[in-house]
């Protein structure tokens, strides 16, 4: 079953903003599904691919004993009731959508790497949140190069006027720490992954902008 970015057709402009107290709106989306079997099922590949490719799967979980569903629930995905797993849960969700928006809606390149290497898989992976690199030539640097990095924060919650606010203001704060710091960590975790993977399209790109 082939990828589909259908869903984000589901990603709809509210048109109401929220104001920061430095006086700059923020647009307000809505994810409004429908009943569609198809999407949906190519949603979730795609949402599960993140941790472990289908064609890993049957290799991974040999010697386990469970069958894929138990593995994924099981050893995978974070935990659906023990904490932190159901705030990382809520945390990835956030993640992955926004990755979505970024690489298929503004067409940046957006690494994901942050979910399948996870010793512990119910502890959220530390560093940027979500990467989005766009050069004009990837054998040429040029000033009109782009970084995009984004703080993601996600919640499940009943409440969701009081609490979007809330989670609004802790993304601001969260986004100014130690902003260089995490950056340069983060492009070198990217750099090391794909290293190991010896895939060195990408490594070119990632060391661009590593050194403005």
């Amino acid at each position: 079953m082939p990828f589909s970015d259908k869903h984000l057709d589901w990603l709809k402009d509210t048109g109401k903003t929220l104001t920061t107290k430095d006086g700059i709106p923020i647009k307000v989306f809505k994810l409004q599904h429908t009943e569609d079997d198809v999407i949906l099922s190519r949603w979730a590949k795609h949402f599960r691919n993140h941790y472990c490719l289908d064609e890993d799967i049957d290799m991974l979980r040999d010697g386990t004993g469970k069958s894929r569903s138990e593995y994924l629930n099981d050893l995978v995905f974070p935990d659906r009731s023990a904490r932190p797993g159901p705030a990382t849960r809520s945390g990835d969700f956030g993640e992955i959508l926004v990755s979505d928006y970024v690489e298929y809606i503004l067409k940046y390149w957006v690494p994901r790497t942050r979910f399948s290497e996870r010793q512990n898989r119910s502890n959220p992976t530390q560093g940027v949140d979500v990467l989005g690199l766009k050069m004009l030539d990837p054998h040429n640097q040029s000033s009109d190069d782009e970084l995009l990095i984004y703080e993601v924060k996600g919640r499940l919650t009943s409440n969701a006027n009081d609490e979007s606010k809330k989670r609004l203001e802790i993304a601001i704060k969260d986004s100014a720490k130690d902003f260089n710091i995490r950056k340069a960590e983060s492009l070198n975790a990217l750099k090391r992954y794909y290293n190991v993977r010896h895939e060195s399209d990408k490594i070119n790109i990632i060391q661009r902008f590593q050194n403005p």
